[in-house]
């Protein structure tokens, strides 16, 4: 009895470990005291470190998890970064609006003093951009088209169309979380559409209360500002969303839990 119960324990660890859950509609609404320095912005998974880039250069002003002011770095890409996704790699992608472009750059030694590797022509103006584990998804100002890109060449994939009334004008406020894309317009609505079976399915829209001119999702919150001396915070996530594949914790739960049944299927 005690074994089963060691073995329940360990599959209620492991599945909780592994899934992430969409919190909706997102909650809190307070306040962190961030500059977040005009439009832009980002996070870095690797680092646990808020970006905000100083419009319209390469400058990135960096900000801790308890949001002190750690220094800057210059992005070593195209200028007026309107949107930085930090990747569980230490790499990142930023939408560079009046380059028309989007950029992944690599990690470096540092997380900072990366290279370009490759870089997307959107061909007009890039206001967002953001990443799963499978894609890289963008969009234009006008434009309410999602375009999926290859995350290693940036090579074009496809473009799924947004439905729902707030499906254009995003400052650099798209993240992905769970299966569903959330993208913020400047007028402060998150609309949430399903990612299943490969398309994009609205589902709902939610009002923040305030313009979003900027957006950094820390893995579990929404920071989004209106080009103040702070930022909103709105929590989406119950667990870290950067990671909801195996990290070496859950594949130790999974090992052992094996190794358990199959000792008892050898008696």
């Amino acid at each position: 009895m005690q074994s089963k119960q060691f073995f329940l324990f360990l599959l209620c660890l492991l599945v909780c470990t592994l899934q992430a859950a969409l919190i909706w509609t997102p909650t809190g609404g307070n306040t962190a005291n961030m500059n977040p320095m005009s439009h832009g912005g980002g996070y870095n998974p690797v680092l646990n470190e808020y970006w905000y880039p100083s419009w319209s250069g390469s400058t990135v002003y960096r900000y801790s998890s308890n949001y002190t002011y750690l220094g800057t770095f210059n992005t070593p890409g195209h200028q007026h970064l309107m949107q930085i996704w930090g990747d569980t790699d230490g790499s990142y992608y930023t939408a560079n609006w009046g380059y028309h472009s989007v950029q992944k750059i690599s990690a470096g030694t540092n997380g900072m003093n990366g290279s370009v590797l490759w870089t997307y022509n959107v061909g007009t103006t890039s206001a967002g951009v953001t990443a799963d584990q499978n894609y890289v998804y963008i969009n234009a100002w006008t434009s309410n088209q999602i375009v999926r890109l290859n995350k290693n060449t940036g090579a074009y994939i496809d473009s799924l169309t947004m439905s729902g009334p707030y499906n254009k004008y995003t400052y650099g406020a798209m993240a992905v979380v769970d299966g569903y894309l959330l993208y913020g317009n400047a007028d402060g609505y998150i609309s949430r559409y399903s990612l299943a079976n490969n398309g994009l399915q609205y589902i709902d829209s939610y009002y923040t209360g305030t313009n979003i001119y900027s957006l950094a999702f820390d893995g579990y919150r929404l920071n989004v500002s209106p080009n103040s001396s702070y930022v909103y915070q709105f929590n989406v996530s119950d667990v870290f969303a950067y990671t909801q594949v195996p990290e070496p914790a859950s594949i130790m739960l999974l090992g052992m839990a094996l190794v358990w049944l199959a000792a008892k299927v050898k008696r």
